[in-house]
């Protein structure tokens, strides 16, 4: 328990969050790139940010670097459970219209976190407002009038930590212990319910600190 507790408040000191708006520029350049293939029709990520517009940059890094992720739709998904158990409530706001979305739900602790179900009743519901359109597909069967939405990818990303970091010992000891007890908890798509036929799992190096400092290296020849 003091592993996780310590090694979380040492995270807390270095997590930074960078806003989404500020990269929908690489987004249309994605988007418009002829040599990638379709990733998915819709790419889902889960973030931890308070701030409805912004991610980890570990998300970022996924998107464009790690294998870029074109697709027609991303959803960016925040979980906050309430102290009041029955709480099923969300919020909808769009960074992009019609393309670029993110849902807060807030859940009470009681209330099951079936990603899959809950994603499932939100976008019926933008549908039947208009707040979502999605491109027609005459060739998909409809189902509950979802005809068009396409499929589905959930980005699950493991931390796997940096060697360029500028960690205490004592503190590169804990982070390193938790990532290892981690191994053998349940595993976020299970957590949160989510179908293990529409799970990505990357894993992408966490920089924490400073990181190594800037040397010179001479060129010889």
């Amino acid at each position: 328990m003091y592993v996780w507790q310590y090694s979380f408040e040492i995270k807390k000191r270095y997590l930074k969050f960078v806003n989404l708006t500020d990269y929908k520029e690489n987004f249309n350049i994605l988007k418009t790139d002829s040599e990638l293939p379709l990733y998915a029709g819709n790419v889902v990520y889960l973030t931890k940010s308070k701030l409805w517009n912004q991610v980890e940059p570990k998300v970022i890094y996924s998107i464009f670097n790690n294998e870029p992720k074109k697709a027609d739709n991303y959803w960016f998904i925040n979980i906050n459970v309430t102290d009041d158990p029955y709480t099923r409530e969300y919020i909808f706001n769009k960074i992009e219209e019609n393309r670029i979305f993110v849902i807060d739900f807030n859940l009470g602790f009681r209330v099951s976190q079936g990603i899959n179900t809950l994603m499932f009743q939100v976008i019926r519901d933008l549908i039947k407002s208009g707040e979502v359109v999605f491109k027609p597909r005459n060739y998909m069967i409809d189902y509950e009038n979802l005809k068009g939405i396409g499929n589905f990818k959930f980005i699950i990303i493991e931390e796997v930590l940096a060697l360029e970091n500028d960690f205490s010992a004592w503190d590169s000891f804990i982070i390193s212990t938790q990532l290892f007890i981690k191994k053998f908890t349940v595993s976020p798509q299970k957590w949160y319910g989510i179908d293990t036929s529409v799970v990505d799992i990357e894993k992408v190096p966490i920089l924490f600190g400073k990181g190594l400092p800037d040397e010179n290296l001479k060129r010889i020849k």
